[in-house]
């Protein structure tokens, strides 16, 4: 897939989060107590208690742009898994 920034080549992978499911948090949201992202929207799907995986991610290394399709993928993160 080539980046719609910089028009170079980019490299297909993965994003795992580590203990906690990885969240967008709109900028005009803020954080319960400073830590709790309550009012984020989750990203992926768990495959690992506590682990959120997003199975069709896409990354520029020239531009560090990421993409990311939290829709597609179902026969990846069974891959994965």
């Amino acid at each position: 897939m080539r980046c719609p920034f910089c028009g170079a080549e980019m490299e297909e992978g993965r994003l795992i989060g580590n203990k906690f499911k990885m969240k967008f948090m709109p900028d005009d949201k803020g954080l319960l107590l400073g830590i709790w992202a309550m009012d984020g929207i989750p990203l992926g799907k768990k495959s690992f208690p506590g682990r959120a995986v997003i199975p069709d991610t896409w990354r520029c290394e020239r531009c560090g742009k990421y993409i990311i399709d939290i829709a597609g993928g179902e026969k990846k993160a069974k891959e994965t898994a």
